[in-house]
């Protein structure tokens, strides 16, 4: 649905002169093909170099900005720059995957919106930038909350099963040690 506006735009845009915009001037799909994304006139990526862009954006960028925009307080601290930052990055990427795994109906339009800035912004050769993966992690953060909170209700709920069945287990063997079944079983 939303590439009908896209492209009737586009084609609107096909009769406008863009030399003299500048940076305004490019096409954003081909900003995304595009060796310099600014120059409209660079030339286009090959597939190998676009892969190539996509894993230098996950593993050099997105691994790092992800859980520094993310968990509160890590944006003061360069863990890029730290003798294990990569671990650490690594790792809380990891947990904050489990955390975005959508378990309820709620989750899926996150990821509906999630997974179309991810496809633009993998390939884009200054995809890198924080300021790209800002709206991607603020999205995470709120589906990793949801579900943290879930994830809470579910275990204390559980815990409170467990604490109930515990007593009423300790109840039993009370009523049957002392003699007292027909307590249990209204005989």
């Amino acid at each position: 649905m939303f590439c009908v506006p896209y492209l009737s735009w586009s084609l609107r845009n096909r009769g406008i002169d863009t030399s003299g915009l500048g940076l305004d001037g490019v096409n954003q799909v081909q900003m995304i093909l595009r060796e310099i994304p600014e120059v409209p006139q660079s030339r286009y990526r090959t597939p190998g170099e676009i892969l190539t862009t996509v894993k230098q954006n996950v593993l050099w960028h997105g691994l790092y900005h992800l859980p520094q925009q993310s968990v509160p307080g890590l944006a003061q601290v360069d863990i890029s720059s730290m003798r294990l930052g990569k671990y650490i990055a690594l790792t809380l990427c990891v947990l904050g995957g489990l955390l975005i795994v959508p378990y309820r109906w709620y989750g899926i339009p996150i990821w509906l919106a999630v997974l179309p800035m991810l496809v633009l912004i993998l390939p884009l050769s200054i995809g890198g930038s924080a300021r790209y993966w800002f709206p991607i992690s603020t999205l995470f953060t709120v589906l990793g909350a949801l579900n943290l909170c879930d994830l809470m209700r579910y275990l204390c709920e559980w815990k409170l099963k467990v604490i109930c069945g515990k007593r009423l287990a300790l109840l039993v063997i009370v009523s049957w040690f002392n003699g007292n079944w027909n307590l249990l079983t209204g005989e």
